[in-house]
């Protein structure tokens, strides 16, 4: 199941490159080219009690997830269900006590984080050997964002400023 949330949406920029590509990228270049069957919702359907059982629950851009919506996906955590979450889910909840937070992600996730008040991409460099999950990877791979600094373009840059900055390794 592939969930899309409205709701999100005016919550980031309109010139959002992280946006465009969950909502464009992802769902027609990726996605739909698996091969695989996979059906797609708005994120509010998470709440349904006819909701469809699923092995993988992908949720592309859940960055405001309401109380019922957390209930609703806290529900999901059973059965060897794997629940994937992109960038920043959750990380606003209007009825938190702190609207925009880490914590809020972590209540929603189930996982410690830290919140960098920088503005950098972030690559994930591989470290921990043992685990199945990178063992049969080369040591020290690295994947997501990676940098191309462009200091002269139509849409700005500078020496000073250049248009993608250092990448934070995680």
């Amino acid at each position: 199941a592939v969930f899309i949330d409205e709701g999100s949406i005016p919550y980031s920029r309109g010139d959002n490159s992280l946006l465009t590509n969950l909502g464009h990228r992802l769902m027609i270049h990726e996605i739909n080219r698996l091969g695989c069957p996979h059906d797609v919702y708005l994120f509010d359907h998470i709440r349904r009690s006819d909701l469809p059982d699923y092995k993988l629950y992908l949720f592309l851009n859940t960055f405001r997830v309401t109380e019922a919506q957390r209930r609703a996906v806290k529900r999901l955590r059973r059965d060897g269900h794997v629940l994937f979450f992109h960038h920043a889910a959750g990380f606003i909840n209007d009825d938190a006590k702190v609207t925009a937070s880490v914590d809020n992600m972590a209540d929603l996730i189930g996982m410690d984080f830290k919140e960098f008040d920088v503005s950098l991409p972030t690559t994930v460099i591989t470290s921990d050997r043992d685990h199945p999950l990178v063992n049969a990877l080369p040591v020290g791979f690295g994947f997501g964002q990676f940098t191309r600094l462009l200091r002269r373009s139509l849409f700005g840059g500078s020496d000073a400023d250049p248009i993608y900055p250092r990448v934070l390794p995680v």
